[in-house]
């Protein structure tokens, strides 16, 4: 398992032209790392984020800075969740086109049509320099995400989507399997859980059953507790189906429906938000077996409401919780 000597963020800058980015994609040596949860309008959306760039490029703007996460290999995966760049290279590898509505760009649609009609223009987007401000290998994987997270602000389907990057060589497809196992083993209507939620939930049940501990002196507190309970899933298969069911359980449970439908979190979706509230509730839930009283004690608290409201998934703010509802 990894083991950190500090947790300071360590980087280091490097510049590349456009070329030498499209070889390396080529190459496999930067990735993209995107959403599965793409939009309808994906080819309108590449094809405007094209164009804005190639006619900021034209003008003389230079590119954004963007910020990548170095792999053990010396690869980079982009933690940018705009993909400007990465739409650039599409146009550029020939895999989308764009349609600028004007005189001055007529005739480019796709990057050959570029090349043979503003030769001057294609050289130029070429040798356009990307800056990089690398995370470096040996920065703990928390803080690659903590930075990622603050820099970009992603939806919580875009910091999943990174997550799993991260950390593939840790299981973390688990959390997969046990949301196909909810879906498929469904006996009623339920919510569906997303991976972003039952990795959450995971956390407040190990921390709940004493199997997840946190330095709580450590930085990044959040990201890191995300990290131990990705690898106490990775480490313990027994544990994985423990959780598994009793997660089950309690999404299939009626109580547990109306305490969702009564605090008006059924709807809530973090797919598209960075919203915990319903990952919270389902953890704490889950600790109060099944009848949920001592839960539905505290949510008469306001102040407690606020607290799960907007609080972050932290090993202090989950034993804090735990510790009101159990009045420990």
């Amino acid at each position: 398992m990894l083991q950190y000597i500090d947790d300071n963020i360590q980087f280091y800058q490097k510049k590349y032209s456009i070329e030498e980015v499209v070889r390396f994609y080529t190459k496999n040596r930067i990735k993209f790392v995107r959403s599965t949860r793409l939009p309808s309008y994906t080819s309108i959306y590449y094809s405007n984020r094209t164009t804005q760039l190639i006619e900021a490029i034209d003008m003389g703007m230079p590119l954004p800075e963007i910020y990548v996460s170095e792999q053990q290999n010396g690869d980079f995966v982009v933690l940018d969740k705009d993909e400007k760049l990465y739409s650039l290279i599409s146009y550029i590898l020939g895999r989308s086109t764009i349609n600028i509505h004007n005189e001055y760009y007529e005739n480019m649609l796709d990057f050959d049509e570029m090349q043979q009609n503003y030769p001057v223009l294609a050289g130029k987007i070429l040798r356009t320099m990307v800056s990089m401000q690398v995370i470096d290998y040996n920065t703990p994987k928390y803080l690659h995400m903590f930075a990622g997270d603050y820099i970009y602000n992603w939806t919580a389907s875009q910091e999943h989507t990174i997550r799993k990057e991260l950390y593939k060589d840790y299981s973390i497809d688990e959390l997969k399997k046990i949301g196909g196992y909810l879906y498929d083993n469904r006996i009623k209507r339920s919510i569906n859980l997303t991976e972003y939620e039952i990795l959450q939930i995971a956390a407040i049940w190990g921390i709940y059953n004493h199997e997840i501990k946190v330095d709580v002196t450590r930085k990044a507190q959040e990201q890191m507790l995300m990290e131990k309970t990705i690898f106490k899933i990775y480490e313990d298969y027994q544990y994985v189906c423990h959780y598994a069911e009793e997660l089950f359980k309690i999404v299939h449970s009626d109580i547990f429906g109306d305490i969702l439908r009564e605090y008006r979190i059924l709807a809530l979706n973090s797919s598209r938000t960075k919203s915990k509230r319903r990952a919270i509730v389902t953890g704490l839930c889950m600790c109060d077996e099944y009848d949920c009283l001592r839960f539905r004690r505290c949510m008469d608290n306001e102040e407690f409401i606020r607290d799960i409201r907007y609080s972050e998934i932290t090993y202090e703010n989950v034993d804090k919780w735990l510790r009101y509802m159990f009045r420990r």
